[in-house]
């Protein structure tokens, strides 16, 4: 090939990632609130008392979110991140140690299994959360449990953390006696639902906590955090689940509600204490909770990273915790791409004369997979023989990418090994961040290979 032609086209590699673009948004239906006029969600349906058939109602409820894919089936509901904690009639993890109370860390909880156990009432067989995205980019939680048995009052917890809270070690199989701790810390903006039903389901009452760390550490405080109130203790209503409007919290931010007085069906596997079928079970009256947070209006989380559903043993916040279910529930995570479009010829001028060079096309693409929106995102575009391009892509909601083009640029110097230069290539990476305290990260990079070069078997270096 000639000296000083431009633009002919080259064989590329495409670069790897755990994910080449963002699934398609589901059709939105949400509302600012979690809760729509006459006990019914436009996203999810709250009613009073609670069921989990999904009617004909505007919204979707636990028939079509767990209970398709529970059964083999495909979930059909328009949450895009869903979760099913299947505890078990066991006690096989239950809390223990004095510091397992919900003012303290998390690094101070402490668990063990098929050792004691907690009051038949206090034993979780499933727990259970939806999210969604609204049309402001508000993260909107759905959540729900099952109990083994009825007799006495209930008092629930639900917690929401940033941090990966799961527990250490993972609880085995082996029907031995384990004990052990929870990974994490609490980071500000966690968020608490207390769901207490008291005098036979008669009176329900709602308390909708944060762990603050004030100003002095807001990243992560752990044990010199608070667990702060955001609402007073609500008692509802008949003809209202949710907290009413008081001081900044808007009113219908957070829901729960009870089966009072009905059996209700549940499409998992659960089993009651009085024997309810295990084909077609039913969930006694008081034995199913369910409720709905918009966690952006309480704590402006937009992010969460693990989901746990507890027991207690009365409604006060420093109440002895009982039972536990934890896990996995990300509702962000952030993905990136790199790709090498392809590699022309092009004439640069060098020590008075000009060189024929090769100059390199690609594109890099990241991603929010989740359905809460991602701040604070910034990509870091490693390019050889060039300082890193840093660029501030600012927010990207749920299922949102950012796409950067189209980019070219001059590689520097690559060391070939001693091969032939037609066949050495380069590689560069990219690499994203973001959230609160940068706490989501992806990476991933490209090969490119450096021709056409020398292709007529004369230098291509220089020229005069």
């Amino acid at each position: 090939m000639a000296a000083g032609a431009v633009g002919v086209a080259c064989g590329q590699q495409g670069g790897t990632s755990t994910k080449q673009q963002a699934p398609e948004p589901p059709t939105d239906k949400a509302r600012q609130a979690v809760h729509g006029d006459g006990g019914i969600g436009d996203l999810f349906e709250i009613d009073d008392p609670a069921n989990t058939i999904n009617g004909s109602t505007p919204g979707d409820d636990w028939q079509n979110t767990i209970g398709e894919a529970a059964q083999g089936g495909t979930q059909t509901s328009s949450a895009t991140r869903v979760t099913r904690l299947a505890d078990g009639l066991s006690n096989t993890t239950i809390f223990t140690g004095g510091g397992s109370k919900d003012p303290e860390d998390v690094s101070k909880w402490k668990w063990k299994s098929n050792t004691g156990s907690v009051p038949d009432k206090d034993d979780i067989v499933n727990a259970y959360a939806a999210a969604y995205n609204d049309t402001n980019g508000d993260l909107i939680i759905y959540f729900g449990a099952d109990r083994f048995a009825t007799d006495g009052d209930a008092q629930m917890g639900f917690w929401f953390f940033r941090d990966d809270v799961h527990f250490v070690p993972t609880p085995s199989d082996s029907g031995e006696s384990e004990d052990g701790t929870f990974s994490g810390h609490h980071l500000d903006g966690d968020l608490l639902v207390l769901a207490n039903f008291l005098k036979g389901g008669a009176e329900n009452h709602l308390q909708v906590f944060k762990w603050s760390c004030g100003t002095t550490n807001p990243a992560l405080c752990g044990s010199t955090g608070t667990l702060v109130a955001l609402t007073g203790e609500i008692v509802t209503t008949a003809t209202r689940v949710c907290n009413p409007a008081a001081g900044t919290i808007p009113a219908d931010a957070a829901c729960v509600a009870t089966n009072k007085t009905n059996s209700v069906r549940a499409y998992w596997p659960y089993q009651s204490k009085d024997g309810t079928s295990a084909t077609e079970p039913t969930i006694p009256p008081l034995g199913f909770v369910e409720g709905g947070i918009n966690a952006t209006q309480l704590s402006g989380l937009h992010c969460v990273s693990s989901f746990a559903a507890e027991t207690r043993a009365s409604q006060s916040p420093t109440a002895t915790l009982k039972d536990i279910a934890v896990g996995e529930f990300p509702t962000c995570s952030l993905s990136i791409t790199k790709e090498c479009l392809g590699t022309t010829l092009s004439t640069i001028p060098i020590d008075g004369g000009t060189a024929v060079v090769p100059q390199v096309s690609y594109r890099w693409v990241v991603c929010n997979g989740g359905v809460g929106t991602v701040n604070n995102v910034v990509v870091t575009d490693q390019l050889v023989g060039h300082d890193a391009s840093v660029h501030d892509v600012g927010s990207l909601g749920g299922q949102q990418c950012f796409d950067a083009g189209v980019r070219t640029y001059i590689p520097g110097a690559v060391d070939d090994g001693g091969t032939n230069p037609c066949q050495a290539s380069f590689t560069n990476s990219v690499s994203a961040t973001g959230g609160p305290d940068a706490s989501l990260s992806a990476s991933a990079s490209a090969s490119c290979p450096l021709c056409p070069c020398n292709v007529g078997g004369g230098d291509a270096g220089t020229g005069g």
